[in-house]
């Protein structure tokens, strides 16, 4: 056999390099790295987003937008539950499963709780670890109370276990609402082996100024005895490290030993001054993670490990006014998803809704709600964004987001 040597010109030579090279490119994009927690803060971004539900356009209705208050995910993330408001206006606990495969059809499954009667609120789904059951405040039947009610309020209500199969329900909690004291319970998360309950209880007094009244964090025994859900050991967490002005339960760390909430500190009695803070189970110490008084820091989940947080901020926007004892926050509020390591460090905005110019941009004032890592991916969250379209005019969407490496490239 002959060998054959071909010359190459120099010039020729950078010119065939060069084709290779963005051949190459073009048959396979630069990946991102997918594991959000290996990548320092300042170096992710959102490389993909999509709306999956807006409420505001389910049955092509709108003649009024609807709110979505929760989002929950189960542990393997085949399931995704919201509370979302129907057409008498009344919340109601929903499976959006079909999202996940982009039909986006709603199946109503707390319509059956009291004999059919659609005309009360129901909201903060939460799975149990076994996928079996969920939990949710649900309002008390016989109340005829219809804002206080409210997902965003949570008075005059009960956390509730239902049976995801057979749409069986029981009580959990026994608050009593009285003409001088409305009660509730809110926000119910459980701890990873399914054995605690962590939830938010609330009390507003005849002449309260705040709309949201007292709020304390609350921490049960949760088991399952003869085939009936029980609740036990309840007790009030952290109230000596809290002003009461505000608080809200988001869940546990993976390992189980932190709790993860919004609250204000002490001395701070405005409710929308909150910060997000971890509460140890170990040693029974609050730790607050941000701790700015000019702003809003509410719903937060962590990332799969634990080493890192998301959170909803208002940052560095000027919010001036929030009417009288914060009425109207939900017309004025502006905030972003923002990410942070998990003792409080490397705090970075991801989302830019409210930038004119930006690719994000959302067109109308809006702020980022409940916020939901995914249960088995490394780089994927859902959470829920208010656009605020005129006065007492808010509608609801979800938005499902991959975070990757803004160095390495996106898709």
């Amino acid at each position: 056999m002959k060998n054959h040597n071909i010359a190459v010109s120099a010039p020729k030579a950078v010119a065939f390099l060069l084709t290779g090279l963005i051949a190459s490119l073009l048959a396979a994009p630069p990946e991102y790295n997918s594991n959000i927690e290996e990548i320092p803060n300042s170096r992710v971004m959102v490389v993909n987003m999509q709306t999956i539900f807006d409420a505001s356009a389910r049955n092509n209705a709108k003649v009024f937008p609807r709110s979505i208050e929760s989002i929950a995910w189960n542990s393997t993330g085949t399931k995704l539950f919201i509370d979302c408001q129907g057409v008498n206006q009344y919340f109601a606990i929903a499976d959006l499963s079909s999202a996940i495969k982009g039909a986006a059809k709603v199946k109503i499954l707390t319509h059956t709780r009291d004999k059919g009667n659609t005309r009360l609120n129901n909201a903060n789904p939460a799975f149990h670890p076994g996928n079996k059951y969920y939990v949710f405040s649900g309002q008390d039947i016989g109340v005829n109370e219809y804002k206080r009610s409210l997902p965003g309020y949570g008075f005059c209500t009960n956390l509730c276990l239902a049976d995801i199969q057979s749409n069986v329900y029981w009580p959990l909690t026994t608050y009593v609402s009285t003409a001088k004291s409305i009660r509730g319970a809110v926000m119910p998360q459980f701890s990873p082996d399914g054995s605690k309950l962590f939830w938010t209880a609330c009390e507003s007094k005849s002449g309260d100024k705040e709309i949201f009244g007292k709020r304390t964090l609350m921490l049960g025994d949760f088991a399952i005895f003869s085939d009936t859900p029980q609740l036990t050991n309840a007790k009030s967490i952290a109230e000596d490290q809290l002003s009461g002005a505000f608080a809200e339960s988001y869940g546990f760390s993976p390992d189980g030993k932190q709790l993860l909430f919004a609250g204000t500190r002490k001395n701070v009695n405005e409710w929308s001054r909150m910060d997000i803070a971890l509460y140890s189970l170990e040693t029974n110490k609050v730790t607050f993670l941000t701790t700015r008084n000019d702003t809003w820091d509410r719903y937060a989940t962590f990332t799969s490990t634990g080493r890192k947080i998301l959170w909803s901020s208002s940052g560095d926007y000027t919010i001036p006014y929030l009417g009288t004892g914060g009425s109207q926050w939900q017309n004025e509020m502006l905030s972003e998803l923002w990410i942070m390591n998990a003792n409080g460090s490397n705090r970075w905005q991801l989302t830019h809704f409210n930038e004119r110019g930006h690719s994000h941009y959302a067109g109308c004032k809006c702020f980022v709600g409940m916020i939901k890592w995914h249960p088995t991916k490394k780089n994927t969250v859902a959470f829920i964004l208010h656009k605020q379209h005129s006065l007492n005019n808010t509608s609801s969407s979800i938005i499902i987001a991959e975070l990757g490496n803004s160095l390495i490239g996106g898709k």
